[in-house]
């Protein structure tokens, strides 16, 4: 029988600059108060040799995860990463609705199709999920934990569920927002989505 696995992941905090189009790029967070903080650590239950530590290679998701734990060994793991926002990292979304409200709009009316100029497509950030999920159902590690960006805990719910992507946006994740997952026979289960 296949031994069953947990994965945790945890989306990053908040952005410093409200409204900013960040992407990979090296945004900085805005650090939720330290009782959120606590309140995550008792849920993940600390250092253990049987947990396996992840991060996304961004800066605001190495930034949560220092913030969560600083004495763990966080490796990083380019499949976590953010979506690549192409020419549009470092700009806000009010910015890009006054210079270019057209490609805005396609952008959000039409999210599965399209990117940002020189960005990378939701598809492309889909398939680098599924090679994290079935590299995570390979390991022996029986317990992995995450922190990443909100479009990663986004596209794992709708794999598991059989989604299209063109629901991605009905999934409100927010900041600090922790996804519960275990994968046995049957596969991939959600187990809790729970915002802190």
């Amino acid at each position: 029988m296949k031994k069953q696995r947990h994965l945790v992941l945890v989306a990053s905090d908040t952005l410093a600059v409200q409204d900013l189009i960040a992407g990979v790029s090296e945004a900085k967070i805005k650090p939720s108060s330290r009782r959120r903080y606590s309140a995550l650590q008792t849920l993940l239950g600390g250092p253990s040799s049987e947990t396996r530590w992840l991060t996304s290679k961004v800066l605001r998701a190495k930034q949560t995860a220092n913030r969560l734990f600083q004495n763990i060994d966080w490796k990083e793991d380019p499949y976590l990463n953010a979506r690549n926002q192409g020419r549009w990292e470092g700009k806000t979304w009010s910015e890009l609705r006054k210079t270019d409200p057209i490609a805005c709009e396609a952008y959000w009316s039409m999210i599965e199709k399209t990117s940002a100029p020189e960005g990378e497509m939701l598809e492309d950030v889909r398939q680098r999920v599924l090679h994290f999920l079935i590299g995570i159902e390979n390991q022996p590690d029986t317990q992995v934990v995450v922190v990443t960006h909100a479009v990663i805990l986004r596209l794992v719910m709708l794999h598991i569920l059989d989604a299209p992507l063109r629901h991605i946006l009905r999934l409100e994740i927010k900041p600090l927002t922790v996804l519960h997952l275990s994968h046995d026979w049957y596969g991939w289960r959600i187990n809790s989505l729970q915002p802190y």
